[in-house]
């Protein structure tokens, strides 16, 4: 909580400071879904009984709620706060009928200016915001939707040309331990490597440009680079983290380091006519990573989409869907899309509905297997993990 006491701060000032053109905005929702999981780990166990404890099944009910308050001025000031359901900063789903209904977490507690001039603008934000990076939204290839940083951050945009970057806390080594944004040490603990202490940091910068080739036909790029300073304990499980629920305890439930990751990503998408739309997104961490008899985890993923229609009024239904591969050591698989995790490659199909004014259906499917298939030792593996998720679920936004 410490690293949030100067965002809240920050937030707070604006949000009473006079400003006599300041507008007061809210926006918020509220979801429900349902959840059916099947799991294969690919071994064909069998318990003392002879029933198959290979094959997990997961059902479950859950929803979400957020709200967020934004105060903006003619003068380019915005500052906001929200909170919203749930403390795991990529889920913010809890299940219903469950002790965790009343954990809230302070979602956004930031303060930004903005400067305009002829032809385009700048900006800068500080305290707990939402991604900056462009990314795709609908499969989270990258960040998951629901990721905050604590930081600072910048913004320009000139023509067709735009750049984002920013600096953010990720927490601290405390004598060499993992812990929130604060340590202490003295000159004897720093001497010893075992011992030091650090903040650990989160540097990002994505330079874009957006191409408008005809009336009906626009693409936008942009590339980016992401570093992580002085992480420690940051690790992805093989088979695509499906171990993480098992039933079986012959199962193989090793991991990789994937500390102080630097990530180039590419993402490259286009706007098409009759609301047709494609993308692609490519990640290749520039770290190597090996797994623990020194074979070389894969340090690559990919994403292609393709999708078509709109959810803006009552009737309108949108379709995406997108092939995805993500190699084992790619990404910190923390901050991904919990569905597909790092060592995961498959197919994400997303519907949505809009049944009636605010009312939004959707169904999302994944047919994933493991990306690798090897042990946590790296040697090959005839196993075959294998995951479906389905999610159906109804909301509102406001």
């Amino acid at each position: 909580m410490k690293r949030l006491v100067f965002s809240v701060l920050l937030a707070a000032a604006f949000f009473t400071a006079p400003d006599a053109s300041a507008e007061l905005q809210w926006n918020g929702n509220l979801i429900t879904r349902y959840r059916i999981f099947d799991f294969n780990d690919g071994l064909g166990s069998l318990s003392a009984g002879q029933k198959d404890i290979s094959k997990q099944h997961l059902r479950a009910w859950d929803y979400r709620a957020s709200m967020l308050g934004r105060a903006t001025s003619e003068t380019g000031w915005e500052g906001g706060f929200g909170i919203r359901t749930s403390n795991v900063p990529v889920n913010d789903f809890v299940l219903s009928n469950n002790n965790a209904d009343f954990t809230v977490r302070i979602d956004q507690a930031y303060g930004r200016k903005v400067n305009k001039f002829e032809g385009g603008e700048y900006g800068f934000t500080f305290g707990r915001q939402a991604t900056i990076i462009l990314t795709d939204k609908l499969a989270q290839h990258l960040y998951d939707n629901d990721i905050r940083w604590d930081g600072f951050s910048a913004s320009g945009k000139y023509g067709m040309f735009g750049v984002v970057a920013g600096a953010f806390v990720e927490g601290a080594i405390n004598q060499g331990a993992s812990t929130t944004s604060s340590f202490t040490s003295t000159d004897a603990t720093d001497a010893v490597a075992a011992t030091q202490s650090r903040m650990t940091m989160h540097y990002a910068i994505q330079p874009n440009a957006t191409f408008k080739i005809t009336d009906d036909v626009e693409t936008m790029v942009a590339v980016g680079y992401y570093t992580w300073n002085g992480t420690t304990g940051v690790a992805n499980t093989i088979h695509g983290g499906f171990n993480a629920s098992t039933l079986n305890p012959n199962a193989d439930t090793g991991s990789v380091n994937v500390d102080n990751a630097r990530l180039w990503h590419l993402y490259n998408t286009w706007k098409l006519p009759y609301t047709l739309r494609a993308s692609f997104e490519f990640v290749q961490n520039k770290e190597t990573f090996y797994t623990v008899n020194g074979a070389e985890a894969s340090g690559s993923a990919t994403q292609f989409g393709l999708g078509y229609g709109g959810v803006k009024e009552p009737g309108d239904f949108a379709l995406d869907y997108f092939l995805v591969n993500k190699g084992l050591a790619s990404m910190p698989g923390s901050l991904t899309n919990g569905g597909i995790k790092p060592d995961n490659k498959g197919h994400l199909a997303y519907l949505r509905y809009h049944a009636v004014k605010g009312i939004i259906l959707a169904v999302v499917y994944y047919n994933l297997a493991e990306k690798a298939q090897k042990t946590s030792a790296g040697v090959a593996s005839r196993v075959n993990q294998k995951q479906q998720q389905w999610y159906f679920t109804a909301g509102t936004s406001f």
